[in-house]
């Protein structure tokens, strides 16, 4: 392996948006917003205006739903200390998300310098698990993909990456990451 991409949220991080929805949403709406959510992945819905629309729709203050938004979401720093000392010494790393930029720049603010590579799905209005994005990935890292791992807590954008020739790893928490990794970094 010489690229190892990592998905951001349920990875490296909480997520933003499906808790609020599931919190301020009724249940027989969450599908619907699950595709706003899509859209602003996919950069056809600003995240200011979902964020608009969602307080609306929850008759709450916008301000209210970006202080949670700001307390709520975790970043997973086990894992990016891992990442740091254990894996960047000798890998190139990558981050490949479905997210709007705007959240991925607020959120991870200066970490994004920790990425060789950096998929953000907004900025090429694509979401995993299409083809596309992989292929975006592969040629942004410039290595074959049979030497780029992915890893995805998702295992339809895992089944995408290993299409694509790539290698994948679903996660679920560090431990079995580390376990998983020594049969691909060995």
């Amino acid at each position: 392996m010489k690229m190892i991409y990592f998905d951001f949220f349920k990875v490296l991080s909480t997520p933003p948006y499906t808790p609020l929805v599931a919190k301020y949403i009724p249940p027989n709406e969450i599908l619907e917003w699950k595709k706003k959510i899509d859209l602003v992945d996919m950069g056809e819905l600003l995240e200011d205006d979902f964020i608009s629309q969602l307080a609306k729709r929850g008759n709450i203050p916008e301000t209210q739903i970006w202080e949670e938004i700001d307390v709520d979401v975790e970043i997973n720093e086990r894992l990016i200390q891992f990442i740091q000392t254990e894996l960047k010494p000798d890998y190139k790393i990558g981050l490949l998300t479905n997210a709007a930029r705007s959240l991925i720049e607020r959120l991870f603010e200066n970490r994004l310098e920790l990425f060789d590579s950096v998929i953000i799905s907004s900025d090429l209005g694509i979401i995993k698990p299409d083809p596309r994005i992989y292929e975006a990935a592969i040629k942004q890292a410039g290595f074959p993909a049979e030497e780029i791992l992915f890893i995805d807590d998702n295992p339809e954008n895992i089944e995408g990456a290993l299409k694509s020739g790539m290698k994948g790893i679903v996660f679920t928490e560090l431990g079995s990451l580390k376990s998983e990794l020594k049969k691909y970094l060995s």
